[in-house]
């Protein structure tokens, strides 16, 4: 029988079976009923696919994939465009939180943009000034503080988990009370064979190990000179005058203060002793500050020079010591060489014994206002304490120290927690267009002739853009590497000289730059000419607010302005150079409303105020010519009612809110602010305000260009 037939199954006969005639039920009826066969589901997809090529089953999972695919993306975008709504209205919210909207921003823009902020923020008590930039840096500090109290995580890397360790010892006050001098003491034996005092006789290499030591535990100051690398070179800098007398106490105490410290540390000495010891010591300290620079110029030298000039240090060794990646064969430079040379008749004119005991004691003093010496003087401790730490809360002295010390791992820390990688991308974009927008200002500027047109634009071309937070933050690894020679102990004291002392080290290196520490990382721009960088820290990327707004009017008017001021810098250059008078020149025309506000308000005219106020009215020129030539289209924030060109201007003008009080040497913020717009056509524009009004003169001058006013 073939089974594959119809005819052979009578069941399966188009007119029915037999059952169902038998029962009466007649299937070729037109009213009759087909019969339902029921499926499930998972019969029905096996049934489905059974009917297909196994290509048709391929392509139906890739198909079923992809729309999953574009499920989750649209789930991810949404999400996203959540996100960034978040941070616009809280940018929003800060924005119209700082505006005073009954002003007129044609009478006085700085009050319509800040008058919201001025009246929220009274200065404090003990502050001469303050300004946006304080309250950021407050709130950068407590964000900071917080990170470093959080309960340590075995994901975090080791360098964060030694910070906060660090960080503990600090707040372990009983402890350090209790360890006294001997950490110090400790360090000193370990550092110099011939501590304590008096026990050195001259050795050279003795010495120079011993000084090598305290200039990185004072971040590369040391009392007879400080050492730097810039761009490259070695900087060999003489002591600031003052620096070995007391700047933190009332100078009528040195002595006394020399006097109670050393009997409290070292108890076995004689009072007679310990009073020539201080006598010997205050001498010394009044002869090297009266040595003085005759002219503030740079020479270059060499290590055989130097061995020259200061014999009592063995150069070849404090090299190797302070460079140890080796720097014997790139350049040296020397400070101020006539100072030197009288610190070395000083020095041979001084016993071997006295110059230790000085040195020692610089060392100790410096460190003083970190540790809890009891001596019988009794308000020794209060006067210490007053000079340093005891300003702030102990939370927050250690969140300094570990801000300024462990910069790199705080750092991390909170660009973890707070920052968009994406804007590091914006500020260099910017960079390049602020870099543009300037050199092509240059050449239209018909007061400055070829040759120095040419000047400047070769020195624009040279500046670089270091921004604050260096790649290894971002890769935990490589972080850990950075600190992975620091060793952490339960003494606070120790930790703090051994952390200055990799911080020295990684200065030296180049890794970091001098004197910027906590600055660089969070607080103020600025432009190293040495090396000509422009520095933008992560403050400066984080405002308002701590927020990341990628709004364009933000960008450029925040940290597109701050680059474009650092960029003027440039222009800050020795009286030698014949640029300078064309600068100069132009300077003095241009600022004259600046300098007769500022001498009204008390405020010096000097020529350091004139180069910030020259790098302002020449910065909003530049970022707001970058901003209509590279950012197109109008961009708009919730629930303010402003164009993209009048929000571009709001920002600029609350980037520098703050009010001072009447003798205090901080420039207004009201002028930087209104000066400089109320001579650019593209505001009276942007707020269509009439010409009679205070923000729309009839005669406009800005700096660059020889059409006043126009962008």
């Amino acid at each position: 029988m073939n089974r594959d037939c119809p005819e052979d199954h009578p069941s399966t006969s188009l007119g029915g079976t037999a059952t169902d005639k038998a029962n009466g039920n007649n299937t070729d009826s037109p009213s009759a009923k087909p019969v339902e066969i029921k499926e499930t589901l998972g019969e029905h997809v096996r049934n489905f696919c059974s009917r297909r090529t196994a290509i048709e089953r391929v392509l139906l999972v890739l198909l079923l994939l992809a729309v999953f695919a574009l499920l989750v993306g649209l789930v991810v975008l949404i999400a996203i465009k959540r996100s960034i709504e978040r941070v616009d209205e809280m940018t929003a919210t800060t924005i119209i939180a700082n505006m005073d909207l009954s002003a007129d921003p044609c009478q006085d823009f700085y009050q319509y943009s800040c008058g919201g902020w001025t009246q929220r923020n009274p200065i404090p008590d003990d502050r001469p000034s303050w300004t946006i930039h304080d309250s950021i840096s407050d709130e950068v500090l407590d964000v900071c503080n917080k990170l470093l109290n959080a309960t340590p995580s075995a994901s975090e890397s080791e360098a964060v988990l030694k910070t906060k360790e660090i960080y503990a010892t600090c707040m372990d006050e009983e402890r350090i009370i209790s360890d006294g001098a001997q950490p110090l003491l400790g360090f000193l034996s370990a550092t110099c064979q011939w501590f304590p005092h008096s026990a050195f006789r001259g050795d050279t290499s003795d010495f120079t190990i011993f000084y090598s030591e305290i200039m990185l535990a004072l971040d590369c100051g040391g009392p007879l000179f400080t050492i730097l690398n810039i761009a490259s070179e070695i900087k060999i800098m003489p002591p600031m005058p003052t620096s070995w007398t007391s700047m933190d106490f009332p100078e009528d105490l040195e002595r006394d203060i020399i006097n109670e410290t050393i009997s409290a540390m070292y108890p076995d000495i004689s009072p007679d002793r310990v009073d020539r010891l201080s006598r010997n010591i205050a001498n010394f300290m009044e002869k090297i500050n009266s040595l003085r620079c005759t002219s503030r110029e740079w020479s270059s030298t060499s290590i055989s020079e130097m061995q020259v000039l200061m014999p009592q240090i063995d150069w070849t060794i404090l090299i190797d010591r302070v460079f140890p990646d080796g720097s014997r064969d790139i350049p040296i430079s020397i400070l101020c060489k006539s100072q030197f040379e009288g610190l070395q008749q000083l020095l041979s004119n001084t016993s071997a014994g006295i110059f230790g005991d000085a040195l020692v004691w610089f060392f100790i003093r410096s460190m003083l206002p970190i540790m809890r010496v009891h001596s019988q003087l009794g308000d020794l401790e209060g006067i210490i304490q007053t000079a340093s730490e005891s300003a702030y809360p102990r939370d927050v002295y250690c969140t300094h120290q570990m801000m300024n010390y462990m910069q790199d791992s705080v750092a991390a820390m909170f660009i973890d927690q707070y920052f968009d990688t994406n804007l590091l991308e914006e500020a260099s974009r910017l960079f390049a267009e602020i870099r543009v927008t300037f050199k092509h200002l240059i050449e239209l500027s018909e007061w400055l002739d070829g040759t120095s047109k040419d000047y400047l634009l070769n020195k624009i071309d040279e500046t670089i853009l270091d921004l604050a937070p260096p790649q290894y933050m971002f890769d935990l690894v490589a972080l850990d590497k950075e600190f992975d020679s620091l060793k952490v102990s339960d003494k606070f004291i120790s930790n703090l000289l051994s952390a200055k002392r990799l911080f020295s080290l990684r200065t030296l290196a180049g890794k970091l730059i001098m004197n910027l520490g906590i600055i660089r990382m969070f607080f103020s721009a600025g432009y190293i000419a040495g090396s000509s960088t422009v520095i933008i820290p992560l403050g400066t990327l984080l405002r308002p607010g701590l927020t990341t707004s990628m709004i364009r009017p933000l960008l450029y008017s925040g940290i597109g302005d701050t680059i474009a001021h650092e960029f003027t810098h440039t222009l800050d250059l020795p009286d030698s150079f014949d640029v300078n008078q064309l600068l100069q020149n132009r300077s003095e025309k241009v600022l004259t409303e600046f300098k007769e506000t500022f001498e009204a308000d008390g405020v010096s005219w000097s020529p350091k105020t004139q180069q910030e106020n020259r790098a302002d009215i020449s910065a909003i020129q530049i970022s707001y010519l970058a901003y209509r030539n590279y950012s197109k289209g109008d961009y708009m924030l919730p629930n303010l009612n402003v164009t993209s060109n009048q929000l571009f201007f709001i920002n600029f003008a609350q980037m520098m809110c703050g009010h001072r009080r009447n003798g205090s040497s901080r420039r207004s913020a009201k002028h930087r602010v209104n000066i400089p717009l109320r001579n650019m056509e593209g505001f009276a524009r942007a707020y269509s305000c009439p010409p009679t009004s205070s923000m729309n003169p009839p005669e406009k001058l800005l700096f660059w260009g020889d059409s006043p006013g126009e962008e």
